[in-house]
């Protein structure tokens, strides 16, 4: 949870400073995203499998809370953010989704998903980036 320390559990409720503008939340099995209400990213947590390490200036962090840099394009904004066992994903305003992940032992980086429609909701498995879409979709998530 970025508090400083390596442990893997932490026994008691513990507040996260400066948290007041996030607005969503999501946990891997050792990796935390924050989103931000002007849709910046935050992260932290173990990176073992590029779940968050490719969006990262360093190797690993795991005991802080650290500001990921992420490629989309200008005109869109992160909407939602998910986790999964050792992986994340992250919905765009514009229905795009993008993976943050290791395939076949390797880094693919911050990677946009193979799709043909609009995405209008995502949600993680242990393994899986579960997308919803809406093939003759013309709507754009609202950032207000």
């Amino acid at each position: 949870m970025g508090l400083g320390h390596t442990l893997k559990t932490v026994s008691q409720p513990t507040l996260i400073p400066n948290t007041e503008c996030m607005i969503q939340c999501a946990t891997g099995e050792g990796h935390t995203l924050l989103l931000r209400n002007d849709y910046q990213l935050f992260g932290c947590g173990w990176t073992s499998n590029d779940q968050i390490t490719s969006l990262l200036p360093l190797e690993m962090n795991h005991a802080h809370v650290i500001k990921l840099d992420y490629s989309i394009p200008a005109d869109q904004s992160i909407h939602k953010i998910v986790c999964g066992y050792r992986h994340s994903a992250f919905l765009t305003s514009k229905g795009v989704v993008y993976i943050a992940d290791k395939k076949r032992n390797t880094a693919r980086g911050f990677i946009k998903a193979e799709q043909d429609a609009f995405i209008i909701d995502i949600d993680a498995t242990m393994h899986s980036t579960i997308m919803l879409s809406r093939k003759s979709a013309k709507h754009e998530f609202s950032n207000q």
